[in-house]
Order: structure tokens, then C-alpha cells, then sequence
């Protein structure tokens, strides 16, 4: 049996690689890399320190959406119909927190989108059809 400390090494350099390509860290606890819960996730930025490219991160497929919750760099959406929502409605409600890094946010093409719930039910349903049946083999 591995020893836990030589565990929690190779997570943390796991954990560190995701973060490099650009990846959240859904899950992990904010001070795992010892932050404080207040903490800003910088994204692409706090690898390549340079201002322009905080909040930047990588979007994953959308292939098996409906089986990789939670949604959003930070997991803050736990379901599609949050994280759908928040992007049809995130300039014209307050229902939201700020965003952590305004100069990133994309205020052409989100956040006032103008979607019908029906409109949104379509576009989460035709989402919900990139989910296959497929189930990974854990050795």
C-alpha cells in the first residue's frame, strides 16, 4: 500500500499540471495550494504572469456534458440548467455574484443572450444528446 504522504505528492503534481494547461481545479479546497477561501482563481494568468490573461482557462468538451458536473471554472453551477442560465442572463440580473476578473468577461456574445426558458430547455436538451452510454473501465 503507497505511502499517504507519497500520495498526496503525486496529486499536488497531478493537481499542479492541470492548473499549467490551464485547467480549474474543481474540487480541491482552496487552501490545498495554500490559498485563503477568498481566494481568486487567476486561471491562465498565475501561470504566465501577465495581467491580460487573467480569468482566461481552458473550456473542456462538451462531449458526456450531462455526466460532469459541477459547471464553470470554479464548479460554482451544479446542474446545466444553472450554468445555461447564468450565461443567457449574467449582464441583466443580479441573481449572480461579480465576476472575479471583470476585464475577461465576454460581453458580446453572453450574459445577455435574451433566451426563452423554453429556448433554454431546447438548447440544455440538445446538450444533454453529446451524452453517450459509454462507462470507462476502472482497473
Amino acid at each position: 500500500m503507497p505511502d499517504v504522504f507519497f500520495s498526496q505528492i503525486i496529486l499536488m503534481i497531478i493537481l499542479a499540471f492541470l492548473v499549467i494547461l490551464g485547467m480549474p481545479h474543481f474540487h480541491v479546497p482552496a487552501d490545498y495550494f495554500l490559498l485563503t477561501s477568498d481566494s481568486v482563481d487567476m486561471g491562465l494568468g498565475a501561470i504566465v504572469n501577465k495581467e491580460e490573461e487573467n480569468g482566461k482557462f481552458r473550456v473542456p468538451t462538451l462531449r458526456n456534458i450531462a455526466l460532469t458536473a459541477p459547471y464553470g471554472h470554479n464548479g460554482y453551477f451544479q446542474t446545466l440548467e444553472e450554468i445555461v442560465h447564468f450565461y443567457n442572463v449574467r449582464d441583466v440580473s443580479d441573481e449572480f455574484p461579480p465576476a472575479e476578473c471583470p476585464a475577461t468577461v465576454n460581453r458580446d456574445e453572453l450574459g445577455n443572450l435574451g433566451l426563452t426558458p423554453k429556448e433554454e430547455a431546447d438548447l440544455i436538451a440538445f446538450m444533454k444528446t453529446l451524452t453517450d452510454d459509454f462507462k470507462s473501465v476502472q482497473k
